[in-house]
């Protein structure tokens, strides 16, 4: 590692002038593109969310840290596309700051050229305007693992629970963060075999032999049964012979606290045993009565809490068989922090996924009701890092090649400054003046473009802002030391280098902010975006919008919007009360299932609904023609049709609804939108002054849409997800 000057401001003050400068860039014009289909479920989620005050995370919509943000902004602010997409724009916006952190392995120009490159990348500004969790979880792992790299180099335990803070929140950003610590452990194992070979290739230990002697006696000379069976049972066992039944990881639980708490006991650590023993029978009773109650853990609850345990014993087993050692040493220092950011992790990460229910199991209920607690912890902790498993760690069995070639042609198209100076930088640094945190990322940004195909849940180009996260360390490597080599140049009088490097810089610069442009400015939703998935609507339809809430504004009988088609009917409109909005059965004497209501196609109106329920508008829905003659009856403002039945449409409402055909979609869903041209008219002539500009500024004005009660129908999601 290069020693480096202390004297920094300069260069903090440069790289906050960058994150101040991302941010404005990312603010500017945030609600002018119509939103994803993603977006638009978030938000109408949220909305509900906020009317209803019944919250419960599900995996297919990632983290629940956008939620209550964005809850709280839409009860402060009102519900907009601005407002849902602040809190990540904000968060892209400061991502350069992470770059600060890494001092400790970069020059100053390299710590500069990182936040740069993180502030102009074409996929990270675009994403960085979208309201969705894959920004918010790069970031707030870059920013965690900054900090973990200062607790190493500082000593000082403040960075640890900065770290753990901003682990709590990537968590709760999207369920990739798993991911993203396995892709840490995989490159820092690498690096440190790299460490390890080139001890042996220069003749010096790759071993400390001498500690190691110390380490092996120790253990050798204190090593009991007890440990050896606390050994034995540990978590990995327990995952690859089970999953065993609630009784048989009770009893597993208990064993293992027993036997570590007898270890601490010997050793004269009786509040270390007493602590252990009291975790172990709280744990085990709470599996056990599961079982007996009827109602078990599911088998990754019986994991994890098997799993939390085990850590526990063993931890104090180690404490007892390093004790004299310079590692015990440093774990016994080391140890309260440890503990302390461990809890306030999970204590953070509970209240973030932690169900809220006014009438049920909540977060806030179980205040008033500390018995509920268990399960408390169970709906917000176990059940989470379960799905977030199935979800992310399993692979979803997709074609590698369907998803690799897209993921590549993405940062090809968007990202391409970062892949060749990234590149270029692995070069510089491994025959260089090598760090290993340089190696580190690189190797991550390497694992990633790898991995993620395989993990994947949706074709997408945002998973390529994974893989531009970490490679741009080693970019920022290579264009620093192409920018040193300027003044370099001019003090020899070589006017071709400087010119050349100064070429380099400038290419470097200038290719991503021209990309950012096209991409997140001036086509946001056109399909020659590389950066636009499928669910982005190619057509800006906003002047449509905005009349339809103008129409909906002016309707007192009747639905405000109606929908017409099978593609858009829904049997059961109260199913869309909170999602998912699910197909109902009931099981037949057969044995098998027959539909009694068919809802999801409530998801092929997407984004529709999210601006119609920030307009307060209600809305109903046709599979027929004779199902839209009754529905006219009530002279509904608006209509929304396939235009392929647009024809229909025309004949039940008249001549006097203004029609708009526009793409709900990338491609191939073109839809066409009937407004009633006098419920516009009248509005507009009817509505007070500041009433009217509101209108005309696209802020809704009409007052929270009242509570609608949830029947509690078991409820089936969309088959297909686009988020």
């Amino acid at each position: 590692m290069t020693t480096r000057r202390t004297d920094r401001r300069g260069t903090f003050a440069a790289l906050l002038a960058v994150a101040v400068g991302g941010t404005l860039a990312r603010l500017l014009a945030l609600g002018d593109r119509v939103a994803h289909w993603g977006e638009a479920r978030l938000g109408y989620d949220v909305l509900r969310y906020s009317a209803t005050g019944v919250f419960e995370y599900r995996p297919v919509t990632h983290g629940p840290l956008l939620y209550h943000v964005d809850r709280i902004l839409f009860e402060l602010l009102g519900a907009s596309d601005f407002v849902a997409r602040f809190p990540v724009a904000v968060a892209g916006g400061l991502l350069p700051l992470a770059a600060w952190l890494f001092r400790d392995h970069l020059r100053d120009g390299e710590v500069l050229v990182l936040g740069v490159l993180l502030a102009a990348n074409p996929a990270l500004v675009y994403y960085s305007r979208f309201a969705a969790g894959d920004v918010l979880v790069a970031a707030f792992a870059l920013f965690a693992l900054g900090y973990l790299a200062r607790t190493r180099h500082t000593g000082d335990r403040r960075y640890l629970y900065a770290a753990s803070t901003m682990g709590a929140f990537g968590f709760a950003s999207k369920a990739n963060a798993l991911l993203y610590l396995a892709l840490w452990i995989a490159a820092g194992a690498v690096v440190a075999d790299q460490r390890a070979f080139l001890r042996a290739v220069a003749r010096r230990p790759v071993f400390d032999r001498r500690r190691g002697g110390v380490l092996a006696r120790a253990v050798w000379r204190r090593g009991t049964p007890e440990m050896a069976v606390v050994a034995v049972f540990n978590p990995v066992v327990v995952l690859l012979f089970g999953p065993f039944s609630t009784i048989v990881v009770g009893i597993l639980v208990a064993v293992v606290a027993l036997l570590g708490g007898l270890v601490l006991q010997d050793a004269g650590r009786d509040a270390a045993r007493s602590a252990v023993w009291l975790l172990g029978g709280v744990v085990a009773a709470y599996v056990a009565a599961t079982g007996f109650l009827g109602a078990p853990l599911a088998a990754g609850g019986r994991q994890v809490a098997f799993a939390f345990t085990w850590f526990a014993a063993a931890a104090g087993v180690a404490d007892v068989l390093l004790r004299g050692t310079d590692l015990g040493a440093r774990t016994s220092r080391w140890r309260a922090p440890a503990v302390f950011a461990t809890v306030w992790f999970l204590v953070l990460t509970l209240a973030l996924f932690a169900p809220r229910n006014p009438d049920g199991l909540g977060l806030w209920s179980t205040l008033t009701a500390p018995l509920s607690l268990p399960a408390l912890v169970e709906a917000g902790l176990i059940g989470p890092l379960a799905d977030y498993v199935d979800v992310w760690v399993a692979s979803n069995g997709n074609d590698y090649l369907s998803f690799s070639l897209p993921l590549l042609r993405t940062l090809a198209l968007s990202s391409l400054t970062v892949v060749v100076a990234g590149a270029l930088g692995f070069v510089a640094n491994r025959y260089g003046e090598r760090d290993e945190f340089v190696e580190f990322a690189l190797l991550w940004a390497a694992l990633a473009a790898l991995v993620y195909p395989v993990a994947a849940l949706v074709n997408a180009p945002w998973h390529a802002l994974h893989v531009v996260v970490p490679l741009a360390v080693p970019a920022a490597v290579a264009v620093a030391a192409v920018a040193r080599r300027v003044p370099n140049a001019v003090r020899e009088r070589d006017p071709a280098v400087a010119g050349a490097a100064v070429l380099v810089c400038c290419v470097a610069l200038a290719v991503p902010l021209t990309t950012a442009a096209g991409t997140a400015y001036l086509h946001p939703g056109s399909q020659d975006n590389p950066l636009v998935q499928y669910g982005q609507p190619s057509d800006d339809f906003r002047d449509t919008l905005d009349a339809v809430e103008t129409a909906a504004a002016a309707n007192t009988d009747g639905p405000d919007v109606v929908y017409y088609g099978a593609y858009f009917h829904v049997d059961n409109p109260q199913r869309a009360d909170r999602l998912p909005v699910g197909d109902v059965y009931t099981e037949n004497d057969d044995g098998g299932y027959d539909l009694v209501e068919s809802n999801e196609n409530w998801y092929n109106r997407l984004p529709l609904p999210w601006y119609t329920e920030s307009f307060g508008a209600t809305t109903d829905s046709a599979r027929t023609l004779e199902g839209l003659d009754q529905l006219a009856e009530t002279n509904p403002p608006v209509v929304v049709v396939r235009s392929q039945l647009a024809a229909n449409v025309s004949t039940v409402v008249g001549s006097g609804y203004d029609r708009t055909t526009f793409n709900l979609t990338q491609r191939n869903v073109t839809v066409t939108v009937f407004v009633d041209r006098d419920a516009v008219a009248q509005q507009r002539v009817d509505a007070p002054a500041p009433a009217f500009a509101a209108l005309d500024a696209g802020i809704p004005t009409e007052s929270p849409v009242a509570a609608r009660s949830n029947r509690g129908i078991v409820k089936r999601g969309p088959p297909v997800s686009l988020a």
